[in-house]
């Protein structure tokens, strides 16, 4: 399937769902259209007071400064200086020769030495979400990883939903499905 196809066909599910979806009436939602998600995604991270938790198919911090990985990384690893409780769980396909893995443990190793929390997901099953929540309140989920080509170049479509209630049922589903296969 060729990418604008397979985009526009997200974007088609995404908006079914957001419309007969049962979200909590006190729910706000917005889309967030390829880089307003990085710009949206670092902001959140800054004003984070408590907590932190992401979970992610890839993420691909390449180690140069400037790409927005890079500023993604540097991000929770001053939200964990300041106090914040940062977990990062990520896809670990069993293959290690494979470029998920590779990336996604290069960028662990990175974030633990901050002192950022992460984990990686059994082999078993992929984890192929791309999900934050923050401050158990804020959740984003949608197409983006957070590669340079997801946040910078490609075309890509996600959601921040505001809900305590929203944000809870994600915070159980990353603990009692994704962290328990």
């Amino acid at each position: 399937m060729n990418k604008p196809l397979a985009a526009w066909i997200f974007a088609a599910v995404l908006a079914i769902v957001i419309a007969v979806a049962p979200f909590p009436a006190d729910a706000s939602i917005r889309l967030l259209k390829d880089r307003e998600y990085v710009r949206d995604l670092i902001r959140a991270i800054d004003g984070a007071r408590e907590e932190i938790v992401v979970c992610m198919f890839l993420f691909k911090a390449s180690g140069y400064r400037g790409s927005y990985p890079d500023r993604v990384v540097e991000r929770l690893l001053k939200a964990a200086r300041r106090g914040v409780r940062v977990e990062v769980v990520l896809e670990r396909g069993g293959d290690p020769t494979g470029t998920v893995d590779r990336d996604n443990e290069a960028t662990r190793r990175r974030l633990e030495q901050g002192g950022v929390r992460t984990r990686m997901d059994s082999p078993r099953r992929t984890t192929h979400t791309k999900l934050v929540v923050i401050d158990r309140r804020t959740t984003f989920v949608g197409s983006h990883n957070l590669t340079h080509s997801a946040l910078k170049m490609n075309h890509e479509l996600s959601v921040v939903i505001d809900s305590p209630a929203v944000a809870a049922e994600t915070l159980k589903y990353i603990r009692t499905s994704v962290l328990r296969d």
